[in-house]
């Protein structure tokens, strides 16, 4: 597999790394909230934007691939967050299989 060339200057974008914490709500449910776990630099890419009807509301998902390095503990279903914007991890891998960086594909949701 080649080696994935990328200038550690392409990693300009300031992220926070959100973890999900549930609370019992008392009536047998839970309260999400989001904890931050770690503050990163990163590179964001968009990859696509395809237009939905969501709860009889048009919308659009917007897929981004995000490139950040290796060695933070990143797990599917934790979320980046860019200033107001919030990008769900659904997947993640080693792009060249080296342990140097960790590409997330995220999904950010537009009302």
């Amino acid at each position: 597999m080649p080696t994935l060339m990328l200038d550690p200057g392409a990693l300009a974008t300031r992220l926070t790394l959100e973890q999900a914490v549930d609370a019992p709500d008392g009536e047998g449910g839970a309260t999400r909230s989001w904890s931050v776990a770690a503050s990163l630099w990163g590179k964001v890419e968009l990859v696509s934007a395809i237009g939905r009807e969501l709860a009889g509301q048009a919308g659009q998902v917007v897929t981004h691939r995000i490139y950040l390095r290796a060695g933070r503990d990143i797990a599917l279903g934790m979320r980046l967050v860019k200033l107001e914007r919030m990008f769900e991890i659904k997947a993640m891998y080693d792009p060249d299989e080296s342990g140097r960086y960790v590409v997330c594909l995220c999904e950010e949701t537009v009302p």
